[in-house]
């Protein structure tokens, strides 16, 4: 495990309960002593490390948690991501996908304007057809 963590997709995981890890062999002979990790797609705000020596997993935090507090999927970060790359600002740092993938949460909690008319389309489709 490297000293800054781990690094999976342009994002970075860290947190105080890998330093007994850090530079140390997994104890797994079949993967070369790299430890074992799982995350998931539907939600990369944080990853498990398994704990060989001791058993259980170690939660990891993504390191941007504070700046996108709520739970995101790779769709998201990739589709940010490919945003940035299109402005002509690739490469990018984890910090501005990080902001960018915020900036589409925002947007996308926010309640959208509908016409007016909308309104009425919508009742006419409740209504019951005629006899």
């Amino acid at each position: 495990m490297a000293p800054s963590g781990i690094k999976i997709k342009h994002r970075r995981y860290d947190c105080r309960a890998l330093n007994p890890h850090r530079r140390r062999h997994s104890g797994l002979e079949t993967k070369n002593g790299r430890w074992e990790v799982y995350h998931d797609p539907y939600d990369v705000t944080r990853i498990w490390v398994r704990n060989h020596h001791d058993g259980g997993w170690v939660t990891v935090p993504w390191t941007h948690l504070k700046t996108t507090p709520m739970p995101f999927g790779e769709l998201a970060w990739e589709h940010a991501r490919s945003l940035l790359a299109r402005r002509g600002s690739d490469p990018v740092t984890e910090q501005e996908i990080a902001q960018a993938v915020n900036d589409l949460l925002d947007r996308a909690g926010r309640e959208p304007q509908r016409p007016p008319r909308a309104d009425a389309f919508s009742a006419c489709e409740l209504e019951e057809p005629p006899p």
